[in-house]
């Protein structure tokens, strides 16, 4: 039994769990792999590139408009420009939590964010991380384990329950020794990732499956934008590919 049940173990799922926490609740965390070395995050850059207030050294020009304006113009118009709003609004204040619990951003010798101008972006911007998506994993795998999470390693959900149409746990087996587990939650969060894995070519980790989406699928959930994959650009000896 379990107030929070957080379903996957990347930086969404962590992430999730250390807020939770905040509130005093019980949270559980079930990871299919071993937490902080499985799904998407840990192989990927772990790199934010957010906008951050002046204060934190960013360009005067800057703001949170011109940043999601980036976000939508880059993504050629087809991006969902309510969450890109709350992405440009929210997600500064985010690197400067992961940085206060010790995630080692990329800083110049004062100790002042380093900034960093890539593609499609109007300005540089900050949230590089040191170690890249391995080392930001570990810090919040160690954070889960302090703050008291209680944690589920190479267990697999595979059912959601539901009752009057309302999501009170979920089902799920360790893949290794077989035992199945029963969770009873007040409330539960996806935090899956998304299904990579599925493709013979990917970036991501080959655990990356999309379980999410067959949950949600299961329990009656309404789905959009699935024509979408992640995909990460990986460096090749004459440019990007």
């Amino acid at each position: 039994e379990t107030d929070v049940l957080i379903i996957g173990g990347g930086a969404a799922g962590a992430v999730a769990a250390i807020k939770a926490r905040n509130y005093d609740v019980r949270v559980t965390v079930t990871d299919k792999g071993v937490l902080g070395r499985s799904g998407t995050t840990c192989t990927t850059g772990g790199n934010a590139h957010v906008y951050l207030p002046p204060k934190y050294g960013s360009h005067p020009d800057d703001t949170p408009e011109v940043y999601m304006h980036d976000m939508v113009k880059g993504g050629e118009y087809l991006s969902d420009q309510d969450m890109a709003l709350i992405v440009a609004a929210e997600a500064g204040d985010r690197v400067i939590e992961l940085d206060e619990i010790g995630v080692p951003h990329k800083k110049l010798p004062d100790g002042r964010f380093k900034f960093l101008r890539t593609l499609a972006e109007s300005y540089p911007r900050a949230g590089d991380v040191k170690g890249l998506g391995a080392t930001l994993m570990g810090v919040l795998r160690r954070e889960i384990f302090h703050r008291g999470c209680s944690v589920f390693q190479d267990t697999m959900v595979t059912k959601l329950l539901t009752r009057a149409g309302r999501v009170v746990g979920a089902f799920g087996y360790n893949w290794k020794t077989g035992r199945g587990t029963v969770f009873a939650a007040r409330r539960t969060v996806l935090a899956t990732g998304s299904a990579t894995g599925l493709y013979l070519s990917h970036s991501a980790s080959y655990v990356t499956t999309g379980d999410g989406y067959a949950l949600g699928y299961g329990a009656g959930c309404q789905f959009k934008n699935m024509e979408f994959q992640e995909v990460t650009l990986s460096p090749a000896p004459h440019g990007y590919a």
